[in-house]
């Protein structure tokens, strides 16, 4: 898996592209109640300079338009590893799904692995069944904090799972800061692209 410090940093910008989408507003101050839909790994850009951006909004949907027929009822869009349970299950997505998906891109960076294995169907069927495997036991070097922000935002239940990426982008600052964990960004453009070419004047 990768360095958790790298993690984090990359959480903590995709924490703030989310927390931006799923805050926009109408000119009148009206909530747009944007979500992504499709937080992936290769979603989640790294640029030279080591910042992260969320990209690829092609899925991404009002929930206000969410009863025009925009995809088919029950049509599964995204990656299934990424997934939030209610989304399989056909529930709305929210920004509580997002932060589901940005939960299994960083147990994917941290150990390698997505949350769950197999072929599509398998990991449909094991997202809305099964616990996701202690990350823990695949990297015990991880802090206990680390280790339960993740399995917070897995939580099959999404009335359980955090929903402000806002407020977890300032815990996660400040429990990475007071851990000795907190990077900057450009310690992950640097470990990204080790040929970058970046000059620094």
């Amino acid at each position: 898996g990768g360095p958790a410090a790298v993690a984090i940093r990359l959480v903590i910008d995709t924490l703030a592209g989310l927390g931006y989408v799923h805050g926009v507003r109408e000119p009148d101050g009206k909530p747009l109640r944007l979500v992504h839909r499709d937080v992936t790994p290769g979603n989640v850009l790294v640029g030279y300079d080591g910042i992260a951006r969320v990209a690829d909004f092609g899925l991404a949907k009002s929930l206000l338009t969410e009863g025009s027929n925009l995809t088919n009822h029950g049509e599964i869009l995204g990656t299934p590893h990424y997934l939030a349970p209610e989304v399989i299950r056909g529930e709305p997505a929210s920004p509580a799904s997002d932060l589901y998906g940005l939960g299994a891109v960083m147990y994917r960076f941290l150990t390698g692995v997505a949350p769950h294995q197999g072929t599509t169907a398998e990991v449909l069927l094991k997202v809305l069944s099964e616990t996701v495997r202690p990350l823990s036991e695949l990297r015990p070097d991880l802090p206990p904090w680390l280790v339960s922000f993740v399995h917070r935002l897995l939580d099959k239940d999404p009335s359980r799972r955090p929903t402000d990426a806002a407020k977890l982008l300032v815990q996660l600052t400040n429990d990475a800061r007071n851990a000795g964990l907190l990077v900057r960004s450009e310690t992950a453009g640097r470990r990204r692209h080790p040929a970058g070419g970046l000059r620094r004047g």
